[in-house]
């Protein structure tokens, strides 16, 4: 098992592609070039940044901390909600507020895989040569010699996309007309299977991606294998030890496929607990180099 603590990575920037100012703690990562790649961050929004209406290829799953963060026009989380982002479903305009978010962007069904944040933050640099970026759209020059069938406006992350991959953007068709927003206060919790566990289960989606909190009693162990995918934790609150080595709140925790792992709670704990896509770890369509 995988522990980070969130308050030993430093916040950065990942990539100007977007207007305004978003801020990265980048706590865990997959396998570049893998099907099932991922990034797992804290992400400080500022209320500055904007996003115009857009859809992506991957899939992504936020929980907002603190704040409220506004993914559509007049649509908002609210601190504690947890929202499942569909791979292929449009969203935004984002205008967004000051919030801090746990996100988790993903490789999904449709096996295009996720281009890693290194990959954006080098292809973003390399269009800039060749356009502009602003209110989260790219225009190209006049002299950036654009072939056939290149768009002078396009969305800055399909260019970056395209650009990285050498090929065109194809969407998966929608399996949800929209994200899906929970909010687990209006959730029950129920018995968790072991001494102590209590679980909330919000949601279960295609690939079997289950998303829940769970909530440990002092001194109760949580066993955690992923057979099929990998799966994630992130502490919300609590402290104990994961595998023998100790943690705090703030902390994220992951379960490689075919490994096992046990989270121990020293004081009362909430996890949240997403289970990735069961998709095939290798051979992504995305273009590791």
């Amino acid at each position: 098992m995988q522990i980070v603590q969130a308050d030993a990575v430093a916040p950065r920037e990942v990539s100007g592609h977007r207007t305004g100012h978003i801020e990265f703690q980048q706590l865990m990562q997959g396998e570049r070039g893998a099907l099932d790649n991922f990034e797992l961050s804290r992400v400080h929004n500022h209320a500055s940044y904007y996003t115009p209406r857009h859809r992506h290829n991957f899939e992504q799953v936020r929980y907002v901390i603190s704040g409220e963060f506004e993914y559509s026009a007049r649509k908002r989380m609210k601190a504690g909600s947890v929202g499942f982002f569909p791979e292929g479903t449009p969203y935004g305009p984002q205008n967004v507020a000051e919030c801090i978010m746990l996100t988790l962007q993903c490789g999904g069904p449709s096996g295009d895989g996720f281009m890693s944040y290194r990959q954006l933050h080098d292809g973003h640099l390399e269009l800039a040569k060749l356009g502009t970026f602003k209110d989260g759209i790219f225009t190209r020059a006049e002299a950036s010699n654009r072939g056939p069938g290149v768009r002078k406006n396009q969305d800055g992350y399909e260019a970056i996309w395209e650009h990285v991959n050498g090929r065109k953007l194809t969407y998966p068709k929608p399996r949800y007309s929209e994200p899906v927003i929970m909010y687990p206060d209006a959730i029950d919790w129920s018995a968790g299977g072991a001494p102590g566990v209590e679980r909330k289960l919000c949601g279960i989606f295609d690939r079997n991606v289950h998303i829940e909190l769970v909530r440990l009693a002092p001194g109760a162990r949580l066993s955690v294998s992923a057979p099929r995918a990998i799966q994630l934790l992130y502490a919300l609150s609590g402290r104990g030890t994961a595998d023998g080595r100790p943690w705090t709140a703030e902390c994220a925790f992951k379960v490689a496929r075919g490994e096992r792992g046990e989270v121990v709670a020293d004081a009362e704990t909430t996890l949240l607990h997403i289970g990735m896509a069961e998709i095939a770890a290798k051979t992504s369509a995305t273009r590791a180099a």
